[in-house]
């Protein structure tokens, strides 16, 4: 009972504690309890509705954190295959202790990128991250279609001829 009285001791205006006071003091002994218990219930649902609303925004906040973020970022910013080649080789570029690397990734793609979406460090991390997580066969598949590109774009390397070796 003693939490009870501190709680309200602490919530309650000096005018309601001495409604409070007189109202303890003037009644019996059951009318007096009951008006304990009845600011007890009242500053016991404040505190249970304020932690609801606190919740709630909490809840909001990660919500739009999330949307911010990109969902790991693959929200409203999409990557395409070649800026994703792009990250990898920006990641690779830029190894980590550089300084301000995320920064230095960020405008290296904004700089090299033909989709024309501006990128900011928080993007390149959120990706970087949800790419670090792939399976190791999405990984090949990425890898080879970034070679197929590279195949597409330099024409293939001539095979040697099919000539004997001198001796």
């Amino acid at each position: 009972m003693m939490e009870e009285v501190e709680k309200l001791c602490d919530r309650l205006e000096l005018a309601s504690l001495q409604c409070l006071n007189e109202t303890l003091t003037s009644s019996t002994k059951e009318v007096g309890k009951a008006a304990l218990e009845k600011q007890i219930e009242e500053i016991n649902e404040q505190i249970r509705k304020e932690k609801e609303e606190a919740e709630a925004r909490m809840r909001q906040a990660s919500k739009n954190a999330e949307k911010s973020a990109g969902g790991g970022g693959n929200g409203s910013k999409h990557w395409s295959e070649d800026d994703l080649q792009l990250l990898i080789k920006a990641v690779n570029l830029f190894p980590a202790g550089t300084n301000s690397r995320w920064e230095v990734i960020a405008n290296y793609m904004n700089i090299h990128s033909s989709s024309g979406v501006k990128r900011t460090a928080k993007d390149v991390i959120g990706k970087a991250k949800s790419l670090q997580k792939l399976d190791p066969h999405q990984k090949d598949d990425i890898n080879k279609k970034a070679f197929d590109k590279f195949k597409k774009e330099h024409g293939v390397v001539p095979q040697a001829d099919n000539a004997t070796p001198s001796e």
